[in-house]
């Protein structure tokens, strides 16, 4: 086995262009044999220079960029991965609007993989999140809300939820630990 970042880009924009013209009912793999045979294998023999050497190479594997969906799928197990991580350690409960899936994925470099958007969620909730629980504005048993910055639609926000005094008094007259209502309140990573 042998990996190689040769033809990174051609093949990305090859990807890119024959996935603009298949339909969603096509699974085949969108890089073609005239593909192969006119754009990876001259960069192939320029590259290692020796057709013995070429020759040994049994199968080539593309590795091809994120569709949007797919894309999507990586930054929700992100979220959750760190949902659950917030939840374990200090007991916060984190949720987010679909909205915020689609900022994180902006993020995506094809140079870098998966890599760029896990970067992106640490740099734009995780961090925050961390800086809100250290100034204390979210602490233990806290309910922390993620979502499109009303000021930048290319930015996350994250509220601090809160039962309304209704249903926190209903809760302790009945002793019940069901889900209150929830309302959005300030921007926990602002000061108080």
């Amino acid at each position: 086995v042998m990996t190689s970042n040769l033809a990174q880009r051609e093949i990305a924009d090859e990807a890119i262009r024959a996935r603009a013209q298949m339909t969603d009912a096509d699974e085949a793999e969108p890089i073609n044999e005239n593909f192969r045979e006119r754009t990876i294998l001259p960069m192939l023999k320029q590259h290692f220079k020796r057709d013995e050497f070429i020759g040994r190479i049994n199968e080539i594997l593309f590795f091809l960029p994120f569709t949007t969906e797919q894309l999507r799928g990586l930054a929700r197990k992100e979220l959750l991965k760190w949902k659950k991580t917030a939840y374990d350690r200090h007991k916060i409960e984190l949720d987010w609007d679909k909205e915020v899936e689609d900022i994180l994925i902006k993020a995506y470099n094809i140079r870098f993989g998966v890599r760029s958007i896990q970067h992106e969620v640490e740099r734009k909730v995780v961090s925050r999140l961390a800086q809100a629980h250290e100034r204390d504005h979210i602490t233990k048993g806290s309910q922390v809300k993620l979502a499109v910055s009303p000021k930048d639609p290319n930015d996350i926000v994250m509220y601090k939820v809160e039962e309304d005094d209704d249903d926190k008094k209903k809760n302790e007259k009945e002793g019940t630990k069901e889900a209150p209502k929830k309302e959005a309140t300030k921007d926990a990573t602002q000061k108080a």
